[in-house]
């Protein structure tokens, strides 16, 4: 069965994550940019804020950036990296991975900050799910088909994310989190 869309894959994650729901210490990190419509609705369904973490697939280069920095990253201004939080339950969100290098990179430099470190996938195949298994606290994945050779193959429509779809759905998310009470992390 496919995704209609990301929103719609992000929708089925976020009932699979409930039990982080409200929490104060959690925060949703999106890989760029076809993570980032999948954890706006994980975010806004927990009541989480949202930002986005860029990983390339060498661990020093990774970043996370608040919802603020990554506009004015795109416009040209400076980004300052920021976790947000000491020790926060990072729920880390993808649009699905067929190798997970990237991702990798990105739990490699969360592992030491995070005091939780969630890995939540649309698809991925089970080898690559038992490994980021063994590299994460969880991992909540939504479908683990056998083999997929592309992750676009899981979805209806898999057409690319736009930088002004991020910039929108990261201002969405910052309007959203400063108006919603959470409660404490148990």
């Amino acid at each position: 069965m496919l995704f209609r869309d990301r929103r719609e894959a992000g929708q089925m994650l976020a009932r699979k994550l409930e039990a982080y729901a409200g929490l104060s210490d959690v925060l949703i990190l999106a890989l760029p940019r076809g993570g980032v419509p999948v954890a706006f609705e994980v975010a806004r369904a927990l009541q989480a804020p949202l930002d986005v973490f860029s990983a390339s697939r060498r661990a020093s280069d990774v970043q996370v950036l608040a919802a603020d920095a990554s506009s004015a990253a795109s416009k040209g201004g400076p980004a300052e990296p920021v976790l947000g939080l000491p020790r926060p339950t990072v729920i880390l969100v993808d649009d699905g991975l067929t190798s997970g290098l990237t991702v990798r990179a990105a739990v490699v430099a969360l592992r030491p900050q995070a005091g939780r470190l969630v890995l939540a996938l649309p698809v991925t195949t089970p080898a690559v799910y038992e490994e980021l298994a063994a590299e994460t606290d969880e991992v909540v994945c939504a479908r683990t088909p056998e083999a997929s050779r592309a992750v676009g193959l899981w979805y209806q429509d898999f057409s690319p994310t736009t930088a002004p779809e991020v910039r929108d759905l990261l201002e969405r998310a910052a309007r959203r989190s400063s108006s919603v009470p959470s409660r404490p992390a148990s």
